[in-house]
């Protein structure tokens, strides 16, 4: 028979308590789980990676799709100068024009390439 445990629910900040030293390493370093839960496999590369004047929690590539994959991890509720401001800025220096695909609800507007957001 099966041994079952119980689920507790727990604050994330009582398991780490700075999410850019404690949770973001943490992810990068078990991202079997990530990769898990969203059903893909991927390979991340490095976390808090700089891009034009913006920092990404972990990037990597999404091996099942086939394209860049960025996590924005965070422990609290997030905002738009989080990943609002961030997101149309960084994916134009990052996705290769080659690979630019359509988005949809992109913040530039739906259906505009990811090249063409304003940085």
């Amino acid at each position: 028979m099966r041994e079952l445990s119980r689920l507790t629910q727990l604050d994330p900040r009582e398991v780490w308590a700075h999410e850019a030293h404690e949770f973001t390493p943490w992810l990068l370093a078990n991202s079997e789980h990530l990769a898990e839960v969203l059903g893909i496999d991927l390979d991340l590369q490095a976390a808090e990676h700089a891009v034009g004047g913006f920092w990404l929690d972990l990037f990597g590539r999404d091996l099942t799709n086939h394209c860049v994959l960025i996590v924005e991890n965070q422990l609290t509720a997030t905002d738009h100068s989080h990943l609002g401001q961030p997101v149309p800025a960084i994916l134009p220096r990052i996705v290769p024009s080659d690979q630019a695909r359509r988005i949809e609800g992109s913040p530039c507007g739906d259906g505009l390439p990811v090249r063409e957001c304003p940085a």
